[in-house]
């Protein structure tokens, strides 16, 4: 079955004993309770530590800090609710000893999960000393997880009540735990235990009815209504799901639940698809406004770990936009995909307070803007003409080859040793710009809305057989089709950073004086290098100079997730959020980071770079997709702001520098198309 954003489902324990237990008295528990189970973590974690502060019965504070972990197992902060839980079981007796041990296996099991997660990610960064150590901390936690459920297994045993159900139902031990729920009496706890049952076995059709004939509230009932829908959606049994599935519907509405809703016309378009009845559009629309109620929350659940924007929401726009295309309604194509971006990044940075421009109109004359679409079967490549008039244009590879295609040419982009790129340069022409060739008589500028890891890969180097890209456009790229730029005012101030000296296993930036020097010389401003680029000052000199361009020279990864993306100062590392703050304290039009780079075969790993930006209402910014030589960096950045000074855009500076090194230093991409304009 489809993986669920329910909190109340999410683990068993978790919430659900503790508030069983509360003392009646205690309306701030059962306060923190309901808190928990809206997913409303902060205000739970503060009435806590308010009532940890003052109340003195040993068992309410015993409860209290089994909340407190329940707050942090829901944020994903598995580590802290272990320890949390750890303490718990050593201090406690009964019931609650018992829900402390179950919680043990469960979150423990979690953190196998996310670690498991984590490798994937890193193992696509390259990161080869980060892969072997999260392969032994993987291996830990999944001894330690055995440890946990062996030991809530034998503190159960001779029980027969919810913390011995719980116990076997971690352990996967299925016919036990069904016998004992079969003695249950009818409650919300019960149906509880069968979902959990119908999730482990094989046969979940039995469990399903039943908990379908014990629901009552109408939240539960439309949760146990939608698995049923899926269940016979996926053995094939269409108008069953399509009546179940239509019931899950009636009762969320009639409580507003657009968690569930938004899943449940997702699965309704499915069937309708399956069916051929032609209502999937409709369904899917409703999807997406049921998305948009609960922008908010959808942000909050995955920066807690409890959504992946990935498999949960993308899917539904992707198929939408799909449908969309092959009806020829491409303005509605293009105005999804821009909300299906926004929903992106509110997920990527677990925040929902961007706003999406209504104008998706080019913003200068003569600019002419590409947008890809990446699906299973084939991959859609969209010209918006100045004119604002459309054209389509299908490459019909299916998306595992189209993917591994991309990551393949990214990766000899960056090798300079080896000249295979320029097949597939001249390929990959072909295949997005060739066949608007009449379209793009009379433009001037190009602006390409990557999907996935096609944002990773600059469209400079694209080759028509005599000249790259570059050589006839400016170019820039942008994460939507709206270009509208905020209106932000200059006060001419300028202010660089740079990092030369080693700091830990970060090697020496040796041409960075050099290049914040020639920067300060050619546009002005102040510099603050080494020892004095600490992270406190980073954001203190912002702050203090409120500079209108900001240039940064020092290593960085933006790889695709907001936790491993981060610039380095002299005495750690800045995070995304922390540079946020930073560029919020200033009207800033330029940003320029001259030697971070992003992971070649990570989809995610522009969004931090743009993301920032976008947040921080930062309208242009330089970055590099990979790391050169230090030098060569000093020169292409010398070169850039010399362009810049003499009245060039920023896009058109860009392509002067670009062209200045094709032509005299290098034609290979690997030294001059790492650097690219990202516009808001």
């Amino acid at each position: 079955m489809r993986k669920t954003f329910f909190y109340l489902t999410v683990l068993f324990c978790i919430g659900l004993f503790f508030a069983t237990h509360v003392r009646a008295e205690s309306d701030a528990l059962n306060q923190v309770s309901l808190y928990l189970n809206l997913g409303q973590t902060e205000n739970a974690k503060k009435l806590l530590n308010d009532f940890l502060a003052t109340e003195s019965d040993p068992d309410s504070i015993l409860r209290a800090k089994g909340f407190l972990g329940n707050a942090h197992a829901l944020e994903g902060k598995y580590r802290e609710a272990i320890a949390i839980y750890e303490d718990l079981y050593r201090d406690s007796n009964g019931q609650i000893k018992m829900a402390a041990a179950n919680n043990l296996t469960s979150t423990s099991k979690d953190l196998v999960e996310k670690l498991d997660r984590d490798l994937v990610l890193v193992d696509g960064e390259g990161d080869l000393k980060g892969v072997d150590r999260l392969k032994v901390e993987i291996s830990q936690q999944k001894e330690q997880t055995a440890i946990y459920r062996e030991r809530a297994l034998k503190l159960t045993e001779g029980h027969e009540g919810e913390g011995r159900i719980s116990a076997l139902l971690n352990a996967d031990l299925v016919e036990e735990a069904t016998e004992l729920v079969a003695s249950l009496p009818s409650s919300p706890k019960k149906v509880n235990f069968l979902l959990q049952l119908a999730n482990k076995s094989a046969q979940p059709l039995p469990y399903l009815l039943e908990a379908r004939s014990l629901a009552k509230e109408p939240r539960s009932l439309s949760f146990v209504l939608q698995q049923l829908g899926e269940f016979h959606y996926s053995a094939g049994n269409y108008d069953l799901a399509e009546s179940f599935t239509e019931g899950a519907i009636d009762s969320a509405q009639s409580i507003f639940a657009h968690d569930l809703l938004y899943q449940q016309w997702d699965l309704l378009g499915d069937i309708y698809t399956k069916q051929g009845n032609k209502g999937e559009i409709e369904a899917w629309r409703n999807s997406i406004a049921s998305i948009q109620k609960i922008r908010g929350d959808l942000a909050i659940a995955a920066r807690n770990d409890q959504l992946d924007f990935d498999s949960q929401i993308d899917p539904i726009y992707r198929k939408l936009i799909d449908f969309l295309l092959k009806a020829g309604k491409i303005k509605e194509a293009i105005s999804l995909a821009d909300l299906r971006q926004l929903s992106e990044l509110e997920a990527f940075f677990g925040d929902a307070c961007l706003i999406l421009s209504e104008d998706i109109l080019p913003k200068h004359d003569g600019t002419a803007v590409i947008s890809t679409f990446i699906f299973d079967s084939r991959t859609e490549v969209i010209l918006q003409l100045p004119s604002g008039s459309y054209y389509r244009n299908s490459i019909e590879i299916n998306r595992p080859q189209f993917i591994a295609k991309i990551t393949e040419y990214r990766r000899d982009l960056e090798n300079s040793f080896v000249d295979s790129f320029k097949k597939t340069s001249q390929e990959f022409y072909n295949l997005f710009l060739r066949p608007f060739q009449s379209q793009l008589e009379g433009v001037k500028e190009l602006v390409f809305v990557g999907d996935g890891i096609l944002r990773n890969v600059p469209m400079a180097s694209l080759f028509d057989g005599e000249r790259f890209l570059i050589e006839k456009y400016p170019i820039s790229y942008s994460l939507s089709s709206n270009l509208k730029t905020a209106t932000v005012k200059s006060n001419g101030n300028s202010l660089i950073f740079g990092l030369s000296v080693a700091v830990g296993d970060w090697l020496p930036l040796t041409g960075v004086v050099n290049e914040t020097s020639s920067v300060s010389n050619i546009v002005g401003g102040d510099r603050v290098l080494d020892g004095d680029f600490t992270v406190s000052r980073f954001a203190k000199s912002i702050e203090e100079k409120q500079p209108s361009i900001i240039h940064i020279a020092t290593h960085g990864k933006f790889v695709g997730t907001l936790e491993r993306s981060f610039l380095l100062a002299f005495d750690g590392k800045i995070s995304l959020p922390e540079m946020e703050r930073a560029f919020n304290s200033s009207n800033i039009n330029l940003l320029v980071l001259s030697a971070c780079q992003t992971a070649a075969g990570n989809s995610g790993s522009v969004m931090g770079l743009a993301g920032v930006a976008l947040l921080s209402n930062i309208p242009n910014t330089i970055g590099a997709l990979w790391s050169i030589e230090d030098l060569d960096t000093a020169d292409s950045i010398d070169s850039f702001y010399t362009y810049l000074k003499q009245g060039f855009s920023y896009a058109e500076a860009l392509q002067k520098m670009q062209i200045e090194r094709i032509r005299t230093i290098d034609q290979h991409p690997s030294n001059w198309s790492s650097f690219i304009v990202l516009t808001n």
